[in-house]
């Protein structure tokens, strides 16, 4: 096999000579020495000079040497290694690559991708997706307002290279930080985030895909991909009818499109649709809950609340039923309605107690003085025609919807469909009934409430279930053309930040906040991927009853999907935070089953997580291993790093810890940790050369 060298200096002393007296000569080398050959150094004694005899060989094509000698002389080496392990058909594909990058700037990106991906990696022969990776990083960082590229001289000289300059608050004074060059090629550039191959993916399929189905994370995050690919659109929009402008515009919502706009949200909610005009939500949803879920006592997850201002009903009635429709089968965790719903869940054999359930409509009148509801239609037209309800409003305070005792279940319904256009009276009802209607909600229930009215019953002076509040419904509130949205993508949460970290330490920021233009770019990318990741593995394994689930590292499934456990959004973050130009890596207690991710500014790494199921942001909180040292419930074993080359380094001592409270826990590092020196001998006491020293510990899955 080849075997790379660093630098070597030999030198020839005097016979006799002591150790500090003056060498006859030197010599130094760098390189790899080839499969079958050697490299020596001699001593010429009659000359008194040392001599190298290089039996080394060409290792490279003629492709490859042409590419080294286009990047900077600093990066030569690690190519150079790279390369000569490649065959000589992958020599000359990533040569001709290197050298016909056409942007000069982008040829240490794309040459340092080669020199530090996994070898695996580059026998795909993927090629243009590093390409692709070099051009997005510039093209982003072109529309970025807290981060920009810093060029060191010309692409030609041998010490040029690029970094990225942070915009990041100091004490609240804004100041900016130039990140070292070998963090921003390691940790930004490199385009493998943890453990995913070096591919484009199909999000909807998980397959290995060429553009343009398959698509890669840095583009794909930041814009949001296109189409049924993409990772914007809510259920909502998608199933059973594809809703995009085109429809909307074309449909016939009558007088309006909208009865006023969305205002004061006490949740950050999905703005499935917006006023054309003015971007003011008019079709939102969020998910609503405590986090409880997946054991016998409370066997379902979070629901979810889905709210409209637009005149549903009307449209149907006017010859456009799509949306209604849609709005009609949406269920929770991005997915549609299953009026299945468990009673008793075991997740580890995916067996589950259900029970069926029904949709219930809410009206005391027959909205827009239509003949008759188009809600009951619309059910009948998506194979919900036999299974629903209709109660008036005075009925809610009679109505037990859920249990009041183990399991914590709901007992007649799934969905709670609230009629557009109804009385004041009506909605007064709801205001008074919406701790009911939450609960319902929290044990996984879907509430859906249609809130265009007439002027004459405007409601926007009341709360109604989940802390919905409105504009009023005036004719001057009156909206005349709407767009799709959905999801945030990253380029609409990262526009106008100010500051890539606002160089605080924050324990949690509540999953549920609302969108703070204030935040910093990391604050905003957790709040993005708390949108994004509405549910774990588990919750969405009890809704959809195991049915059609994967766990996956590539960021764009994960995105895609919509779920996870913290690995899934330790990947998703750490890819988010790249795009971004924010330096991140993975990190993980292996043995105690938790992963999270690691931002590098102010010259030192620090911690950044999103809690599960729709929770908490942490930043630069040294809690987030859990062990008991930072005041957790662990005992903590390791804590290692994972580089997208497959290197796995320990994180622990990087930083000396400082006591924080009486009881002793510290902050600064995860754990407090002991170093273990092994010396093994044989029974004459002779060091035993490579020996191999195991080192046995106890781990979350072993009952021993």
């Amino acid at each position: 096999m080849n075997r790379a060298l660093s630098v070597w200096s030999v030198v020839a002393l005097l016979p006799g000579a002591p150790l500090f007296a003056q060498p006859l000569d030197e010599v130094r080398f760098s390189g790899r020495v080839v499969a079958r050959s050697h490299l020596a150094i001699r001593y010429v004694a009659a000359e008194r000079w040392l001599e190298t005899i290089d039996l080394s060989g060409n290792d490279l094509t003629a492709a490859a040497w042409q590419a080294l000698a286009r990047v900077p002389a600093w990066l030569r080496p690690d190519l150079r290694n790279t390369l000569a392990v490649l065959d000589d058909n992958a020599q000359d594909y990533y040569g001709n690559l290197i050298t016909g990058v056409a942007d000069p700037l982008q040829v240490d990106e794309v040459a340092y991708a080669v020199a530090h991906s996994a070898i695996e990696d580059l026998e795909l022969l993927n090629g243009d997706l590093l390409l692709e990776n070099a051009a997005s990083i510039y093209e982003i960082a072109a529309e970025l307002s807290f981060a920009e590229l810093v060029e060191h001289g010309q692409p030609g000289d041998d010490d040029y290279h690029t970094t990225v300059r942070h915009a990041v608050l100091v004490d609240g004074v804004r100041e900016h930080y130039l990140l070292p060059p070998e963090i921003y090629y390691r940790y930004v550039v490199v385009p493998v985030v943890g453990f995913e191959m070096l591919r484009w993916l199909d999000p909807s399929t998980g397959r290995v895909s060429v553009p343009p189905t398959g698509v890669f994370w840095r583009d794909y995050l930041y814009y949001g991909g296109a189409g049924d690919r993409g990772y914007l659109a809510p259920f909502c929009l998608k199933s059973p009818h594809k809703i995009d402008d085109a429809v909307l515009a074309a449909a016939d919502f009558g007088v309006a499109r909208a009865y006023g706009s969305f205002i004061q949200p006490e949740s950050g909610a999905v703005e499935a649709i917006r006023d054309a005009a003015t971007c003011a939500p008019v079709a939102i949803s969020f998910v609503h809950g405590d986090g409880r879920c997946c054991t016998g006592d409370w066997p379902n997850p979070d629901g979810t609340i889905f709210a409209t201002l637009m005149p549903l009903e009307l449209a149907a009635a006017n010859g456009s039923p799509e949306l209604l429709e849609n709005y009609l089968v949406a269920g929770n965790a991005n997915a549609r309605l299953d009026l299945d719903v468990s009673v008793d869940t075991d997740l580890a054999t995916c067996e589950f107690t259900e029970q069926r359930r029904r949709i219930l409509i809410v009206r005391d009148r027959v909205p827009f003085d239509l003949a008759t509801d188009p809600n009951e239609s619309a059910l009948a037209a998506t194979g919900f025609g036999s299974d629903y309800d209709v109660r008036s409003s005075s009925e809610l305070p009679t109505l037990a919807l859920s249990s009041t005792g183990s399991p914590h279940v709901n007992l007649e319904y799934a969905k709670i469909v609230l009629v557009s256009d109804q009385p004041i009276d009506f909605y007064r009802a709801v205001a008074q009934a919406a701790p009911a209607l939450e609960s319902f909600v929290d044990l996984g229930g879907v509430l859906e409430m249609h809130l265009a009215t007439r002027r004459a019953d405007d409601w926007s002076g009341l709360r109604m279930p989940g802390g919905v509040r409105a504009t009023a419904q005036s004719e001057g509130n009156r909206v005349s053309a709407v767009r799709a949205a959905g999801y945030p993508s990253l380029r609409e949460v990262l526009a106008g930040a100010s500051a890539a970290w606002d160089g605080r330490s924050w324990p949690g920021l509540a999953g549920d906040r609302v969108f703070d233009q204030a935040e910093s770019a990391l604050a905003r990318i957790g709040w993005w991927g708390v949108r994004n990741m509405p549910m774990n593995f588990a919750e969405i394994m009890a809704w959809k009853r195991c049915r059609g689930l994967v766990r996956s590292w590539y960021p764009v499934q994960i995105a895609y999907n919509k779920y996870g456990n913290c690995g899934e959004i330790a990947d998703l973050l750490d890819a988010a935070a790249r795009t971004a130009l924010i330096p991140a890596v993975g990190v993980g207690t292996p043995l105690e089953d938790h992963h999270w991710g690691e931002f590098f500014l102010l010259d030192r790494w620090h911690p950044f997580q999103n809690d599960w199921s729709a929770a908490a942001t942490r930043i630069d909180t040294w809690t987030i291993a859990y062990d008991a040292d930072t005041g957790g419930s662990k005992s903590v074993t390791e804590v290692c790093s994972y580089r997208g080359d497959g290197l796995i380094e320990t994180v622990l001592g990087r930083y000396p810890p400082v006591e924080v409270d009486a009881a002793g826990h510290i902050a600064g590092d995860y754990s407090r940790y002991v170093t273990i020196e092994v010396a093994v001998s044989d029974a004459d006491g002779v060091p035993v050369d490579g020996a191999l020293v195991l080192v046995a510990t106890e781990a979350y899955d072993d009952p021993a």
